[in-house]
Parts: structure tokens; C-alpha cells; sequence
């Protein structure tokens, strides 16, 4: 028989022959696991799921796969397209104060052309000048604008009134206001909003590597937006089967790309130069079992480790570089924080409790270099804007790629002054840790910044 296909923006549903419903479901089956916990330890179950469920149905985002598989088998099919209606949004020609950089007009166009998915651009490369890009070419009509934290909604907003795209209202960090044309809003505020006020004609993800599970706050509030538009923008894919699945089923595949070597060979970034630390062996790590024990010892806590990386704070504010430390641990930043007084060298730490409006205070002066240290945790490590900052240094250590990433793209965006930009990197020694050292320096290999 033919395959019907029932499609809305949020779910959609396949009918077929038995015998073929269940190879298509098999075909798109991916792993998950649980542990069980056993007498004396604890056991990884690893079972098959399916982005088709027994009844048929699946994320609209899923489409272009299943039709795909269909074509490809010469199975045919017909689509019954259920409470979608396309009338109200025929883009017009998107345009800005500014001019389009042609990798932006193809990002752009890609948006526009295919409705749904993600556009996979490196941090500082100008995913927001895309975005508003998109959002100029519809000029009559809401979009929501989703940001994943608090800093990132006064930043957004700042872009859209410069551009002057309409009216923009917040939700978020205490205000909840829905008026605006364009509405910015964190993901933690909008969710606690009944679903019968959302009205968006279009949805814009960023930093949508977070929309990365079956069962996660983004789940449950992209399968209450009935948006006929979703586009998300990264830096960064995440890694792993169901939460790349998740990503896509929620917004759609990847549409359009440009990489970080792209960039940087196109002069949109400046050109990364890798300078890697050489750190002595915690004396005691050996005796050390687990590996939080063996971080808390040989990274948290341990003093020359964090005196040679505050060592080279200073060293880069004497030839008037400024720079942000990476770290993961609040502890850890305090730490070095303390060394930074007593050597009187002026830091900022910049963590979750701090207020939304220090944190921009602090990133506007640390790009004007009135501030040239800065001690981070997460917060400052995706979205934020500091063009002319000189150097990251990694000093939290871990093996994530993608954390990685996000968090050299902070200073890589080239400006007038500024042609290369250095990441600083600490060669820990021991169990874990080498294993992390060399998985990161892996990363600047294969980029050739070393």
C-alpha cells in the first residue's frame, strides 16, 4: 500500500503495510541505556528505541529522513498536510543596515527555502546578524527569539532595536512581557507561561545544542509551539545518537554550515594560536582512586598548578592582552581568584549568582580593556560578544569538544586591531588528566592552530 503521511509543525504520522511500518521503524532505531543497580555495583543496559512510535507517529522534524527512506525504496506515498497554512508567511527579500557577507545571504536563504533546521556556523562568526536576517524578512508577522540563559536576552534584544526590526519585548529574568513583535525569551521563563498564549508565527532557537533530549524542558515547550518556521543556530552539534535525533526531530536536520577553518581562511575570524602549559605532576595522584578525587586534588586544589596559570594572567595584562580563565568548578575559581590578590592582580569572577547586570557591565569594560581579567565559569561561555579580547586559557581541564569550542570562540572574532587570537592550555600529567590534555590538543591539531 501507499504510505499516508499526516503532517502538522509539531508531530506527524505514517501509515503502512505491516511489513514495511516495521522496517522503516527499524531503520530508524538508535541505542539508549539505563543502570541497574546490583548488589555490588552497578550494571549499563543498552536497549534499541525508535523515532517512530508504534502507532506511527514522529516529530514533524523527522520529515526530510522518512521521506528520504521512502523515495530511496520506491515506496509511494501521499501527504495530508494537517492545521498548516503557509499564506502568512511568504518571505519578503531580507535586508539590513548592513550588507550580507555572502556566507550570511546563503544562510539566509537556506532558512527561507527549506523552513525548518539548523544552520551550524562557528561562534563570533555573526549567527545573530542571520538571525535578523530572517527575521527582516518577515516584517508582519511574531517571532519568538529562544535564548538558553539570562545573558543572553539583553544582548539579543540590543541587536534587534539596532536594526530596527520592531518592537521587542523580554521574557525573562524577571520580566514577562509577551507585547513585541519579536519576543526574546529564556527557555526556564517561557516554559512556566500557559501554552495557549503562544502565538508565534515563527521560532528561533539559539544555541539549540541544547535541545538535545526526548524529555527535556525543550521538549515539552518546541512540541507546544505550532510554528510553521523553526531555525536553530549552533556552533557547536551535539555529540551522540539520541541527542542529535532529539535536536533534529525538534527543529529539523542540518541545512546549512559554515566551518570554523571556512572562517578563519575567510578572515571572518582571526587566526587561533595555541600555547599549552607544561604542568608538574600532583606529587600524591597516584594514591588517588576516582577521578573527582584526582580533580579535586590535581586541578581545585592544586596551588602551583593554579599559580602558573595566574602567572600567565599577568603576564598577558603586562603586554596589555586581556584575557578570560575557563573554569568548571566555583571552588577552583576562588582558588585562583585568591592566588590573583595576593600577587594584586585585579579579577572579576564572573559566575551564576552574579547579577545580569554586572555580568554585561563587566563584559563591555573587559572589551574596552578597562577590566583585563576575568575568571568564568559556564556563563560566560556561550553568546557572549567580546570582540577584542586577546586570549582564553583553559584552566578547568575535561575532554568535551564541544565545551572546547564554545569556549576558544569567545575571543575569535576579528576586529579592526586584532588578527589572531591565543588559547592557552594547561599539559596536565597523571591518570585522567593526560588522557583529557591529549584529547583537547587533538582538537587544536586537527584545526592546525598548533
Amino acid at each position: 500500500m501507499d504510505a499516508i503521511l499526516e503532517v502538522s509543525f509539531i508531530f506527524s504520522k505514517i501509515s503502512l503495510s505491516y511489513l514495511d511500518f516495521q522496517k522503516l521503524r527499524m531503520n530508524f532505531s538508535y541505542k539508549k541505556e539505563y543502570w541497574v543497580k546490583r548488589v555490588y555495583c552497578k550494571e549499563r543496559v543498552v536497549y534499541d528505541a525508535y523515532i517512530i512510535d508504534k502507532k506511527g507517529y514522529f516529530l514533524s522534524g523527522f520529515l526530510s529522513k522518512i521521506l528520504a527512506y521512502l523515495v530511496k525504496n520506491d515506496i509511494p506515498y501521499k501527504v495530508n498536510l494537517i492545521d498548516v497554512d503557509f499564506v502568512n508567511l511568504i518571505p519578503q527579500d531580507p535586508k539590513l543596515s548592513i550588507d550580507f557577507r555572502e556566507d550570511q545571504k546563503n544562510l539566509i536563504e537556506l532558512s527561507l527555502k527549506y523552513k525548518r533546521g539548523v544552520i551550524k556556523s562557528p561562534t563570533g562568526s555573526g549567527k545573530t546578524i542571520v538571525a535578523c536576517g530572517i527575521i527582516s524578512a518577515f516584517p508582519n508577522n511574531k517571532i519568538l527569539f529562544l535564548c538558553h540563559n539570562v545573558s543572553l536576552i539583553k544582548q539579543a534584544i540590543a541587536e534587534f532595536k539596532k536594526f530596527g526590526l520592531g518592537p521587542v519585548s523580554q521574557v525573562g529574568n524577571g520580566v514577562k512581557d509577551l507585547s513585541g513583535r519579536i519576543v526574546v525569551a529564556t527557555i526556564q521563563s517561557l516554559i512556566k507561561i500557559d501554552s495557549e498564549d503562544y502565538n508565534f508565527d515563527i521560532v528561533l532557537i539559539d544555541e539549540c545544542h541544547h535541545v538535545s533530549s526526548f524529555s527535556s524542558t525543550y521538549y515539552k515547550l518546541l512540541t507546544c509551539l505550532n510554528s510553521s518556521i523553526k531555525i536553530g543556530f549552533t556552533a557547536t552539534l551535539p555529540i551522540g545518537d539520541e541527542r542529535l535525533l532529539a535536536m533534529e526531530g525538534l527543529i529539523g536536520p542540518l541545512i546549512g554550515e559554515v566551518t570554523l577553518n571556512q572562517a578563519v581562511e575567510n578572515g571572518i575570524l582571526a587566526i587561533p594560536k595555541v600555547k599549552l602549559l607544561s604542568i608538574p605532576q600532583y606529587i600524591n595522584i597516584n594514591d588517588l582512586k576516582t577521578y573527582q578525587s584526582i580533580y579535586n586534588m590535581a586541578i581545585v586544589n592544586y596551588r602551583k598548578r593554579n599559580r602558573i596559570i595566574v602567572d600567565e594572567a599577568n603576564r598577558l595584562n603586562k603586554e596589555n592582552k586581556s584575557c578570560i580563565i575557563y573554569i568548571n568548578n566555583i571552588e577552583h575559581g576562588e582558588n585562583i581568584q585568591k592566588i590573583c590578590n595576593l600577587l594584586n592582580l585585579k579579577t572579576f569572577f564572573v559566575k551564576g549568582d552574579v547579577d545580569g547586570d554586572v555580568r554585561e557591565k563587566i563584559k563591555d569594560q573587559l572589551n574596552k580593556k578597562e577590566i583585563m581579567t576575568v575568571i568564568s565559569t559556564v556563563v560566560f561561555k556561550e553568546g557572549i560578544n567580546i570582540p577584542e579580547l586577546d586570549a582564553v586559557i583553559i584552566a578547568g581541564g575535561g575532554k568535551s569538544e564541544l565545551v572546547l569550542i564554545q569556549t576558544i570562540g569567545r575571543g575569535m572574532r576579528r576586529t579592526k586591531i586584532k588578527s589572531d587570537f591565543l588559547i592557552i592550555d594547561c599539559l596536565d600529567m597523571g591518570k585522567y588528566l593526560s588522557e583529557h590534555a591529549i584529547q583537547r590538543v587533538s582538537v587544536y591539531l586537527e584545526n592546525g592552530w598548533i
